[in-house]
């Protein structure tokens, strides 16, 4: 909702819809939503694009968006004034501002009884008087009984007289006295009780003063306007506003719409989903009738329509499957090189802090796969002193902790990568870690060739990845 800001395209809509079509008729109601409270600066900045005559709003219809092209009417059969109308439907407008502002601006503050629901205001502001009767004790669905009507024929007696007294209702300073027309619309129509609450019968005595009117003309029987002149004169009886061929669809509406969507909900068997695709069908059925040459609009086209339009749904939702499919099958199972990257520089710093014995004993142990005895011959020790050397206190000593939290608890240090022979790859050559004629002899030499106390030398010994 725009809640008037950046109006001026709705504004030229609005008035390119054929509302220039009625003529003397025509003089529009601005309506407020009750969320919508009173911002002096934003009512000011409307009212200046409002036009005041016909000729103004024909050249501001012509500012119209694409949205009426080919169906805009933008052209007047004479130059008139156009009057406007507010209501208003949020507490904040009981402000003093708001009346000086509607009368610097020639606008009419609706008179509107809603039942208490929304403000009520008897403030006069233009050269006309604009009341609205929404129901006397029930918005919309109660009537008014005839001590009620009595009270209102007195008030729009007393407006048609040009007098703007000072009540409850009223928040600024009178209005200068001079007579006014006053329009009077009934619309407490929920339980059609608009055209019983008639203001012009005799029992309320406002006939005789309609009929008759402040200047004396007479404008005619049966309408609620009172003490204004015949509007229709010089009104061509020929409608200038070309039907819109879409109304088609509302003769077959009530017979139509369980048809559409039974189809539908038969077949996809969702509420919702249906629900979108009938709303879905409609709209694309009034688009339809507006083309040329527009379709025969029967309940089977609908359903054909409505066919249509489950196809397309299940058509995206393939194609959304589809996609799905695609990319998950290119992701593949991925592993993360930098665990392996981060376990290598750990294992080679811890490494570096062992001394030779302890790594010749994992080179001989984990590299080349010997047995602890071996090693122990190899090394030229005990297999008991062998084996603690095996064991490395130091090494799990020097691994870095590391921890991750899950709540409040910590899961205890991570111990290092185990490490496995890999026999199949024992035969490959390995360079040995000391330059040419400094290669030890005896028990510090493995069997395959390479220096047994510098594993970190050895390009084997390193973690594999977690």
């Amino acid at each position: 909702m725009k809640k008037l800001r950046d109006v001026e395209t709705p504004l030229a809509n609005f008035f390119a819809s054929g509302v220039l079509a009625l003529g003397a008729k025509l003089g529009p109601l601005w309506q407020l939503p009750p969320n919508l409270p009173f911002d002096a600066d934003r009512l000011a900045a409307f009212f200046g694009l409002l036009p005041g005559s016909t000729a103004e709003a024909s050249l501001l219809a012509q500012q119209h968006d694409e949205r009426l092209a080919g169906r805009a009417w933008t052209s007047t059969d004479t130059d008139r004034p156009v009057r406007h109308a507010l209501e208003v439907r949020h507490p904040s407008y009981r402000d003093p501002a708001l009346v000086e502002l509607l009368r610097a601006h020639g606008v009419a503050l609706v008179v509107a009884d809603t039942a208490g629901r929304w403000p009520y205001l008897e403030d006069v502001t233009a050269e006309f008087v604009y009341i609205r009767l929404h129901g006397d004790a029930e918005l919309y669905v109660s009537g008014y009984t005839d001590d009620a009507l009595d009270t209102w024929a007195q008030r729009v007696r007393g407006w048609q007289a040009g007098e703007s007294p000072r009540t409850e209702d009223t928040i600024a300073a009178p209005a200068p006295v001079r007579p006014r027309e006053v329009f009077v619309y009934f619309d407490n129509d929920a339980k059609v009780h608009a055209p019983a609450d008639d203001l012009l019968g005799p029992a309320h005595g406002l006939r005789s003063a309609w009929q008759a009117g402040p200047d004396g003309a007479t404008p005619g029987a049966g309408r609620r306007r009172t003490g204004s002149p015949d509007d229709d004169a010089g009104v061509s009886e020929q409608p200038r506003v070309r039907p819109d061929p879409a109304l088609g669809l509302l003769d077959i509406y009530d017979h139509a719409l369980p048809q559409v969507y039974g189809y539908l909900l038969s077949r996809c068997r969702d509420r919702m989903l249906a629900q979108d695709l009938t709303a879905e069908t409609f709209l694309a059925a009034v688009d339809a009738a507006r083309r040329q040459p527009a379709p025969p609009i029967t309940t089977g086209w609908l359903v054909g329509v409505a066919r249509h339009k489950l196809a397309d749904h299940w058509r995206r939702a393939e194609r959304e499957q589809r996609g799905l499919r695609l990319v998950h099958a290119g992701a593949g199972d991925t592993e993360d090189p930098w665990d392996v990257e981060i376990d290598t520089v750990v294992a080679h710093q811890v490494l570096d802090a062992l001394g030779p014995h302890h790594r010749a004993a994992l080179t001989l142990r984990y590299l080349d796969g010997l047995k602890v005895a071996q090693v122990a011959e190899h090394l030229g020790r005990t297999v008991h002193a062998t084996e603690a050397l095996r064991c490395a206190p130091g090494l799990r000593s020097g691994w870095p902790t590391r921890t991750r939290r899950r709540g409040d608890d910590r899961s205890a240090a991570r111990p290092p990568p185990t490490h496995h022979a890999d026999r199949s790859r024992s035969g490959l050559h390995r360079r040995a870690a000391f330059p040419a004629g400094a290669r030890p002899a005896g028990p510090g030499r493995s069997t395959h060739g390479h220096d047994c106390r510098d594993p970190v030398a050895h390009p084997r010994l390193l973690p594999r990845g977690e």
